[in-house]
This record gives structure tokens, C-alpha cells and sequence, in this order.
């Protein structure tokens, strides 16, 4: 997981990009899953690397619908940060 994350801010985001564009729907399940365990930080991690994914990958509408999701579900905001609420 922090693997995936990193390597998509340096030189391995091409194949960090083709293995989350594979594993896409594994990865979405996942999350769910940890929002269902109440495992929120599980949660908010895996959330936040697929919300880069999404943007690098030119999906903006579906990760601004990610990321209003996922905030409602742990508090997260785009950021990563924790909201205030």
C-alpha cells in the first residue's frame, strides 16, 4: 500500500498507474471494506492513493465524487488531512 503511494510520486508512477488500473475494482472493494471494519485509517490511506490515481489519471469528476464519498464516510479531506467535523 505505502509502496503504491510513493511510487506514484516518483519514477515508477507508470507501472503504480498500469497496477492500480488493473486492480481497480479490488482496490475500491478494499476500501469499502475497511469503512465497514471501521478500519478509518486503512480506509482513509488506500482512499487517498486512489484518489491520486484518479487525477493523475485525468478522472476529475469521479475523484472529486471519491473524495466527497470517502469524507463522508472518515472525515477525510482532499488533502489527506482529518476534517474539523
Amino acid at each position: 500500500m505505502r509502496a503504491l503511494d510513493k511510487d506514484l510520486s516518483d519514477s515508477q508512477s507508470r507501472a503504480a498507474l498500469e497496477i492500480l488500473a488493473r486492480e481497480e475494482a479490488n482496490y475500491r472493494t478494499a476500501v469499502r471494506w475497511a469503512v465497514a471494519d471501521q478500519a478509518y485509517d486503512v480506509a482513509s490511506a488506500l482512499g487517498d492513493t486512489f484518489r491520486t490515481y484518479l487525477g493523475m489519471t485525468g478522472r476529475l469528476r469521479e475523484r472529486d465524487a471519491w473524495v466527497t464519498w470517502l469524507d463522508g464516510e472518515v472525515g477525510i479531506r482532499e488533502a489527506g488531512a482529518p476534517s474539523a467535523s
